[in-house]
């Protein structure tokens, strides 16, 4: 069931009727935005099932070969303990010099696996978005890179060629490996200096770029409808579709517990109807859901 903006705010308005405070934060504009972004999906990924699949890490090459062993070996593991184990058989794989040759056909099969999936990629043409899904502009100016991921563009073809069977999660730990130590290596400030100042000159470009930027206007808006204030006893006559019985009930009883208990607050007021709808028994909470 979809549901607009001015509806869901009209919700909110009557279930803080009593918290000022709350209503308040509701329609504080950040909330607003981030609801309404919401409820138009903006940002949401939309995957593609006929996409290339991603080549498989060696650990998984690994995995593929060592769990049928495993299960042979252990049949009383469940599924979590084999998983700790084909780690522990990996750990161990890994630091035997003696089975080199073995770590080695693990990461031929993902280089092979991974040229597939460029080859594939080449020539993938993705789906096109809604456009009510599509995030930013893109003749927005871009966002000028940090120091780190200037000092990543340099070092990172130097790491490739020392340690060639590294999957990208590996490539990246090592290259934040590297520029931790730079950083904390007196003796090269000045290659740090480089990444700082490479950093800095993008931060000023994308304040100047943004400064001559006119955004477009946005095309995807939620149509807000008009408030309409209707008398107490008119929207108890009227039968609202959209409210729960628990809703109706807090209704009802919300003026009662606010005047037997004046010194509480709105917040304190929904607690004390909300312990007093779970007390409530089955055959009274009926007669609300039959106004439902």
């Amino acid at each position: 069931m979809s549901i607009t903006a001015a509806q869901l705010n009209k919700y909110m308005n009557a279930f803080f009727a009593d918290d000022d405070t709350a209503k308040a934060r509701w329609h504080d504009t950040r909330n607003q935005s981030g609801m309404k972004k919401q409820l138009l999906g903006v940002g949401k990924k939309v995957s593609d099932p006929d996409a290339p699949k991603r080549p498989k890490p060696a650990y998984m090459f690994f995995c593929d070969t060592a769990r049928a062993h495993i299960r042979e070996e252990m049949p009383e593991l469940k599924t979590p303990q084999v998983a700790v184990e084909l780690g522990k058989r990996w750990e161990a794989l890994k630091n035997d010099a003696s089975r080199s040759a073995e770590l080695d056909q693990y990461h031929q099969l993902y280089e092979t696996d991974r040229a597939r999936y460029a080859a594939a990629m080449k020539d993938y043409v993705p789906p096109s978005q809604p456009e009510r899904l599509r995030r930013k502009n893109a003749d927005a100016p871009k966002k000028g890179k940090s120091s780190f991921f200037h000092f990543c563009d340099d070092a990172r073809a130097v790491v490739r060629a020392d340690f060639p069977y590294y999957d990208r999660k590996q490539l990246s730990k090592e290259l934040s490996d590297r520029w931790s130590a730079l950083k904390a290596d007196d003796s090269r400030r000045v290659e740090l200096a480089k990444y700082m100042n490479l950093a800095e000159r993008d931060s000023l470009k994308y304040k100047e770029d943004m400064g001559r930027y006119t955004a477009p206007k946005k095309t995807a808006v939620i149509e807000e409808e008009p408030m309409v204030v209707r008398e107490r006893s008119e929207r108890r006559e009227t039968r609202d579709i959209s409210k729960s019985a628990y809703l109706l009930f807090c209704e009802g009883q919300r003026a009662h517990v606010k005047k037997s208990n004046p010194g509480l607050r709105g917040d304190e007021i929904t607690r004390k109807l909300s312990k007093a709808w779970k007390n409530l028994a089955d055959d009274q909470k009926q007669l609300y859901r039959d106004r439902v």
